[in-house]
């Protein structure tokens, strides 16, 4: 018996090359404009967080500011352990043995 073939085997392997070649170009797009479009997002991401902390930064006046408040508290705290009261008298001892 003969065996009908309606498209020659040479033209067949030619067309399947073709589709292939187009499939790997296609591919290749999909990989190039995934990778262009996660570089795009990934710069931005960092220049929104970079622009944030440095909108955000606090000046010197206010690093002062909070560098005094710290040395008073612990002034404080000092000149209160220095003096004459007993340490079991101190507002802050209930909160830390935690009895309210």
């Amino acid at each position: 018996m003969y065996k009908c073939n309606l498209v020659e085997p040479c033209i067949k392997k030619i067309i399947n090359n073709n589709i292939r070649e187009y499939n790997n170009r296609l591919e290749y797009r999909h990989y190039l404009s995934f990778n262009a479009i996660m570089a795009i997002v990934l710069t931005s991401v960092i220049f929104i967080f970079l622009y944030v902390t440095r909108r955000y930064k606090p000046t010197n006046d206010d690093i002062r500011e909070n560098n005094l408040k710290k040395y008073t508290y612990i002034q404080d705290k000092f000149r209160y352990v220095n003096n004459s009261k007993a340490w079991n008298d101190h507002p802050e001892i209930p909160t830390l043995y935690g009895v309210k």
